[in-house]
């Protein structure tokens, strides 16, 4: 038995903030990494590793994914959340621009998981027929969230927190992480598979 609408209402919007979220802070060390130059004294070569190393986290993310076969979805969607929240608030507190590839490689590396776990969590939860539908109009956040990075940036160093500021930004899911904590729930699909296997092994 499927959950509510109103289930299905709230989950989508659940996961289409985490997702716009995870838009804005992909944008975001391809967006700064030109103002690292000037204020951490480093050469296009070293901007240049910079961004690789940054870019290398999503491959170790794909990695993280399997684990929502065993402990299951929610715990992957909620630890993947507050990891790319985390290390985004640190990127905008670094010193160095090794420490900024550090906090964003590890940044990346929670935003492909997370974003892996929302597709997720929205197929197994809606109904066939409304499937397609949903993740795309999810995915029009992530493009929503990967366009506003270059929007707030202007205003953003007007304030005088510079790049840092597009980061701490970057940050607020971290205040919404207890509301995705009470809000969002293991998948049935996912409940119904364990509760199979645990049956076969009694049997």
């Amino acid at each position: 038995m499927r959950r509510s609408s109103r289930h299905s209402g709230s989950l989508f919007l659940l996961l289409s903030v985490a997702v716009l979220f995870e838009g804005f802070d992909t944008k975001l060390a391809s967006l700064v990494l030109p103002l690292l130059e000037g204020e951490f004294n480093v050469g296009p070569e070293a901007l240049f590793s910079t961004l690789s190393a940054v870019n290398s986290g999503m491959v170790l993310g794909v990695l993280l994914i399997p684990l929502a076969d065993r402990w299951g979805r929610r715990p992957v969607f909620l630890v993947s959340f507050a990891g790319y929240s985390l290390f985004t608030l640190f990127t905008a507190f670094v010193t160095s621009v090794a420490a900024f590839a550090v906090a964003q490689f590890l940044a990346k590396m929670f935003l492909v998981s997370q974003l892996a776990m929302a597709y997720v969590i929205l197929s197994e939860e809606s109904s066939p027929g409304r499937r397609g539908r949903l993740n795309g109009l999810m995915g029009a956040f992530a493009s929503v969230g990967a366009a506003l990075p270059a929007w707030f940036l202007a205003p953003v160093e007007s304030t005088g927190f510079g790049w840092r500021g597009l980061f701490l930004l970057g940050s607020i899911p971290l205040i919404l992480l207890p509301l995705y904590f009470v809000g969002l729930k293991e998948t049935r699909m996912f409940e119904e598979s364990k509760g199979a296997e645990r049956e076969a092994l009694l049997s």
